[in-house]
C-alpha cells in the first residue's frame, strides 16, 4: 500500500516555483563560475559552517572516498557536487521520516469526477 501526502493547490504551485528557482539559480551560479574559472571547492571547515554538517561526517566520508578532494598547502578543497549530494542524502532521510507522520494510505483518498 503506498503512502499519500494532500497539499493545497497553491501550495504545491509555490513548492514547484521555489524548485525552478533554485534550479535556475545552480545553473546560472554555475556558468558564472566557469566563465571566471573559479573553483566549485570548499574547504571542510566552511563545509560544516554553510551546511551545517558534522565535521566528523565529513571526515567519515572523506575516509571512505565518498567527497573528492584536492589538497594544496596542506589544505582539502572539496568538490561542491560531492557537498551537495551529501547534504542531499542526508536531509532526504530526514524528510521522509517527517513526512510519514503526515502520510495517508492511498487506500484513504477518494477522488471526486
Amino acid at each position: 500500500m503506498k503512502k499519500m501526502i494532500i497539499i493545497e493547490r497553491s501550495r504545491f504551485a509555490r513548492l514547484l516555483r521555489n524548485y525552478r528557482k533554485s534550479l535556475y539559480l545552480n545553473t546560472l551560479l554555475t556558468h558564472i563560475c566557469k566563465q571566471r574559472r573559479t573553483l566549485l571547492t570548499l574547504t571542510a571547515e566552511e563545509i560544516c559552517e554553510l551546511l551545517q554538517l558534522d565535521p566528523e561526517e565529513v571526515r567519515r566520508r572523506t575516509l571512505r572516498g565518498r567527497l573528492r578532494y584536492d589538497e594544496i598547502d596542506g589544505i582539502r578543497y572539496y568538490d561542491l557536487i560531492d557537498l551537495i549530494d551529501l547534504k542531499d542524502s542526508l536531509d532526504s532521510q530526514l524528510i521522509f521520516r517527517q513526512t510519514m507522520d503526515s502520510a495517508v494510505p492511498d487506500t484513504a483518498i477518494q477522488v471526486k469526477n
